[in-house]
């Protein structure tokens, strides 16, 4: 079974045209609009939940009356959902098949799972509000399952890994560590005003990032899987 079809060198160019450069551009357009507006950058990146109960943000905006409050986050949203239907349907397409792509199957189930809970966790808040509030699961537990679940599907299914195009999951995981890094930076460190912006600005970007990464190494994964069928 081979999945790998290009070099490395071309996968990052497609990946910058097609993914990167839209994102950035995105993000431009919302710092225009933050700045022009006087508003704060988290209005656009954070969950809207958090957004709503935030008292330093409420004052400046109408939530009732502004349908992007959180669109940055919302999108992120939509490409985890996008890449766990990918992963689950792509591995109950070609289940049929399991005698030659047993691994493969079990690979796609495993992050596509994880990238559902992934997605309910954005959706729902699970770490930061549902786990820690009402289950009193600090938020370090939780983020130790996912990375505990991650490592593991990297350590058993490395072989499969490591004939696609990895390079891309790699870029994923290395925005995901710049925005926690960039999470915990602001823990330490205590931010003005001005500096969060560009901490929000900085973390809610790198895992927007991480997503997209994450979205097209998937859906470079099941596009092949499926054209080996054909």
């Amino acid at each position: 079974m081979k999945l790998k079809a290009n070099s490395n060198e071309q996968i990052i160019k497609k990946i910058i045209y097609k993914l990167y450069i839209p994102i950035v551009i995105l993000f431009l357009i919302v710092i225009v609009v933050c700045y022009f507006n006087k508003i704060g950058i988290s209005v656009f990146t954070r969950d809207p939940a958090v957004i709503a109960s935030d008292p330093k943000i409420i004052p400046l905006i109408d939530p009732k009356h502004n349908p992007f409050i959180g669109i940055i986050s919302q999108i992120g949203i939509l490409f985890w959902c996008i890449t766990a239907s990918f992963c689950l349907f792509c591995s109950a397409a070609i289940s049929h098949k399991k005698d030659i792509y047993l691994n493969l199957i079990s690979f796609l189930r495993h992050f596509g799972y994880l990238t559902s809970f992934l997605l309910l966790d954005d959706l729902l808040m699970l770490h930061e509000s549902i786990f820690p509030e009402l289950l009193k699961i600090p938020e370090e537990v939780t983020y130790s399952c996912y990375a505990f679940v991650g490592i593991w599907g990297l350590i058993k299914f490395r072989k499969t890994i490591m004939q696609t195009e990895w390079i891309i999951l790699l870029l994923s995981f290395s925005w995901f560590f710049c925005s926690i890094f960039t999470d915990l930076l602001a823990e330490v460190i205590s931010f003005s005003n001005n500096w969060q912006h560009l901490q929000y600005l900085l973390e809610d970007g790198f895992k927007l990032l991480g997503i997209v990464s994450w979205f097209y190494y998937f859906l470079r994964v099941c596009l092949n899987s499926v054209k080996m069928l054909i």
